[in-house]
């Protein structure tokens, strides 16, 4: 979450007022796609921030994994929002950036634990063990303080890349 409650009413309002005057004049979805997808990011966040810090809350849980598909998604609606219908003398590029969006989005919502997607985390675990299972998630341990070393060992159970992205940070 990037602002406070009152910054991100404003800047959904803004959003949303946006998309509403596009959408009147008669302009294209895609010309306001992007200011309705952002302004549903924002009035998220207000929701968000009434549950922040209550990890136990189901309503939290559900605004938490609401945003990581957003998130996701965010590549793909930017990319479409510039990418698609414009006069490009190469359509083709427009194309394979889209499918590289929703490649990536796929690949992060295969690290939720509540999709099916995560069926096939688990099945290119058993091949690749740098990618983590869907048990994984339930075994991190919470942080007490924001020390570095607890840093490091809630990230630990990746055993893989991230853990030692983490620790090259950390030793900067």
């Amino acid at each position: 979450m990037c602002f406070n409650p009152p910054m991100s009413a404003a800047i959904g309002c803004a959003a949303l007022t946006s998309a509403g005057l596009l959408a009147k004049r008669g302009r294209p979805f895609r010309s306001y796609s992007m200011f309705l997808y952002f302004a549903m990011m924002e009035f998220l966040q207000i929701a968000q921030y009434a549950v922040a810090g209550q990890c136990d809350s189901k309503l939290n849980q559900v605004l938490t994994w609401a945003a990581y598909i957003h998130v996701a998604f965010q590549p793909l609606v930017v990319n479409f929002y510039f990418l698609w219908g414009q006069r490009n003398p190469h359509p083709e590029v427009g194309s394979f950036v889209l499918k590289l969006c929703l490649g990536a989005a796929v690949l992060m919502l295969m690290r939720t634990p509540v999709l099916p997607l995560t069926l096939l985390g688990d099945y290119l675990h058993t091949y690749f063990p740098d990618i983590p299972s869907s048990d994984t998630y339930g075994k991190v341990k919470r942080r007490s303080s924001t020390t570095d070393s607890s840093f490091t060992e809630m990230h630990a159970h990746t055993k893989g890349w991230a853990h030692r992205d983490t620790t090259r940070q950390m030793e900067r």
